[in-house]
């Protein structure tokens, strides 16, 4: 019941080896016999709202938040993970969460967590213990070696996995699986999905005019580039060939900006690994969740990703495509779904995908559907003679 705003605490009731007896009878009324089964209990806060709207409230946020079975009839195996990057420290107050609640769930579930990142990383010490196993001290700012420094500091430990949930530990984190012999999808597809130009290449689309740089001199040193450039028509986006929470993402109008755009990119340091200009796609944006098992699409969830300041018409060199606001389920048409649905399923696959959690993004060229102002809300409506649509896929993360 965390961040309940209709909670004002939460109690929990310890119990041998995280194990609750099942009620015995539904009709159940003693109170000892429920505390026993209970993992726990909260305190309402006082509210204006009456006594039956409060419980009214509480009642459908427990449905929302038991809407997939928790309760296990059997003990998890028990798991020792090795997890690279901690993650920033949360701040409650802030809203900035971290990885305390990842921790917590795995402690729950009786996942032991390893945790290797830098020296002087905030879960190194003894405030944060509690959060996991045990601490491993290493190198992280050595890109080129981090595999190797990750399989050697876990070599001789009895591990189940390695994972992480930081971008720029990926591909080294699949790369140190391998070594390491453990489960871990293929690194070749892993570095495709991090690397937007071989996305690209990979999910070739002839709507989609491309050019890629090494740096941004080329456009007025390289007389292929120029020539190629030239091809090009705008609105364009320009784009580190690897980031992440659109570091570095701008919408371009004319070659003036163009030029601004690539030079923020090299100041920002974002360009080691080249930069991307492609085609600025008009149309909704959708993030969508996806779990795979062996190529078998088994679970997807698609939301809405309203517009940012980017999609404005009127876009100018200071405006980015940080993410606004996402709307669960998405209000696009059953027809456009299921387009989503089977083609990012199908892109997946070919990006060398078989079995995991994806986080995908995407747009839909000529939708039936536009974010139009209504009164004081914005939302997606109908569009009167819309052409056919399709899905552009703006790749994994």
């Amino acid at each position: 019941m965390r961040h309940c705003e209709l909670i004002e605490s939460i109690v929990h009731f310890p119990a041998p080896d995280n194990y609750f007896p099942a009620l015995t009878s539904e009709n159940e009324t003693s109170l000892q016999a429920l505390m026993l089964s209970s993992p726990g209990a909260f305190l309402v806060k006082r509210s204006a709202a009456s006594q039956d709207r409060t419980w009214k409230l509480i009642e459908d946020d427990l449905a929302n938040r038991f809407s997939f079975q928790w309760v296990l009839p059997t003990k998890p195996v028990p798991r020792r993970v090795a997890m690279v990057g901690g993650r920033p420290l949360f701040d409650w107050e802030r809203r900035s969460y971290g990885s305390r609640g990842p921790f917590e769930a795995a402690k729950g579930l009786g996942v032991s967590l390893i945790v290797l990142d830098r020296p002087g990383h905030w879960l190194e010490g003894d405030t944060y213990a509690h959060l996991r196993d045990s601490f491993i001290a290493i190198d992280v700012a050595n890109e080129a070696e981090l595999p190797s420094i990750i399989a050697n500091a876990l070599e001789g430990e009895a591990i189940d996995a390695v994972v992480t949930f930081s971008d720029e530990f990926v591909i080294a984190t699949a790369k140190a699986a391998e070594k390491l012999h453990l489960p871990s999808e293929a690194v070749g597809a892993i570095v495709r999905a991090h690397h937007k130009d071989k996305t690209r290449q990979v999910l070739n689309n002839p709507n989609i005019q491309t050019l890629r740089l090494q740096n941004a001199q080329q456009i007025s040193d390289d007389p292929s580039i120029i020539e190629q450039l030239d091809t090009l028509l705008y609105p364009l986006i320009v784009k580190p060939c690897r980031g992440g929470a659109s570091r570095g993402v701008k919408k371009v109008h004319n070659i003036t900006m163009l030029r601004q755009a690539l030079l923020q990119i090299e100041k920002d340091q974002l360009s080691k690994d080249g930069i991307l200009i492609e085609t600025y796609v008009d149309g909704p944006e959708v993030d969508a969740n996806f779990m795979l098992w062996d190529g078998e699409l088994i679970f997807s969830e698609i939301s809405d990703d309203f517009p940012c300041t980017a999609d404005s018409a009127n876009t100018t060199i200071d405006d980015n495509f940080v993410e606004t606001l996402m709307v669960l389920p998405s209000l696009l048409p059953p027809a456009e779904l299921e387009l989503l649905r089977s083609s990012l399923h199908q892109d997946l696959l070919r990006l060398g995908f078989r079995t995991g959690v994806f986080h995908v993004e995407g747009r839909i060229q000529n939708s039936s559907r536009q974010y139009k102002g209504i009164g004081n809300v914005l939302d997606l409506a109908e569009v009167i003679g819309g052409g056919k649509s399709q899905l552009i896929n703006l790749g994994p993360s």
